[in-house]
């Protein structure tokens, strides 16, 4: 999906794709106990468009998206809509990032070349919304035929 990382290019450019979906989970509600606990302020400063997401993903998580990112339902979405395990199959590309390569990559822009701005999250906040929603739906629909 994305090219490689362009050799000399800054490390945070790498984080940009993770942040806005990051930044998407914490005004969502679905950030993580630990975060919730231990981060007030600095989840605070994402709602409040202080910082970004990306600027979070690189001070309180180390720059990576783990499961303690994510509460319950964050973490059964993402693994739907983002993760690497989706659908346990390593050769689907994940809807985040095709909804994120059709909203940002336009010759000659690059996957890696997406600014790390509000501007870009608001651009596609409604996705995700969408995507999260039609989730939602669909997992009701699917727990109501287990029982």
């Amino acid at each position: 999906m994305a090219e490689a990382f362009p050799e000399g290019s800054p490390q945070e450019k790498a984080g940009t794709h993770m942040g806005i979906y990051l930044a998407w989970i914490i005004n969502n509600d679905l950030i993580g106990e630990l975060y919730s606990d231990e981060c007030v302020a600095e989840i605070g400063m994402v709602k409040e468009r202080i910082i970004t997401g990306r600027t979070f993903l690189i001070n309180e998580c180390d720059f990576c998206l783990t499961e303690e990112e994510f509460n319950d339902e964050g973490l059964a979405f993402t693994l739907y809509y983002y993760s690497d395990n989706n659908l346990n199959n390593d050769k689907v590309v994940k809807q985040y990032l095709m909804d994120y390569a059709e909203m940002f990559i336009k010759e000659p822009m690059t996957f890696w070349d997406v600014e790390d701005t509000w501007e870009n999250y608001d651009k596609i906040k409604p996705v995700i919304d969408e995507r999260f929603r039609s989730w939602k739906v669909v997992r009701k629909i699917y727990e109501q035929n287990e029982v």
